[in-house]
């Protein structure tokens, strides 16, 4: 045993040197181990705070998006609506004159069939041999009878 304490003082200086070449290993190893550990959370941090730029940069766009897509809805609306307006108005026109033109071919229908009752009661041809007295004749009703 006292073999084993002469080598440890004549080594002394070796295992010291060895074991605190060991603890300094794992000092280091934990230090740096933490350190790389900020420096991940570190860029972490700033891609998050890239992400929420991106983020409020497409909720701009988004924003600006929207506006512009209700203007022009709601101009394609007045558009609508004014054409709805016009096409009634139109319609009613359309109705109106529609109900006049029917009227008129009535009455022009009642025309043609009263030309041609006059026709057959009294004859408007110059060359007509139906006519009743004769062209250039003239008879009062009471010689008539």
């Amino acid at each position: 045993m006292s073999e084993i304490l002469n080598w440890i003082g004549d080594n002394l200086l070796g295992v010291f040197s060895s074991l605190t070449t060991v603890v300094l290993f794992f000092v280091y190893y934990k230090l740096n181990k933490r350190q790389k550990k900020a420096e991940v959370e570190q860029a972490e941090a700033g891609v998050k705070q890239s992400e929420g730029g991106a983020l409020t940069t497409m909720q701009g766009a988004y924003d600006a998006f929207t506006k512009d897509l209700k203007e022009r809805y709601d101009e394609m609306k007045q558009d609508l609506d004014s054409l709805k307006q016009s096409d009634k108005e139109k319609g009613v026109v359309i109705s109106e004159l529609d109900r006049q033109t029917k009227g008129l071919s009535r009455e022009v229908g009642n025309l043609k069939k009263t030309l041609s009752e006059v026709e057959g009661i009294a004859c408007i041809k110059l060359s007509c041999v139906d006519r009743e007295p004769k062209l250039g004749e003239y008879k009062h009703s009471r010689e008539s009878l």
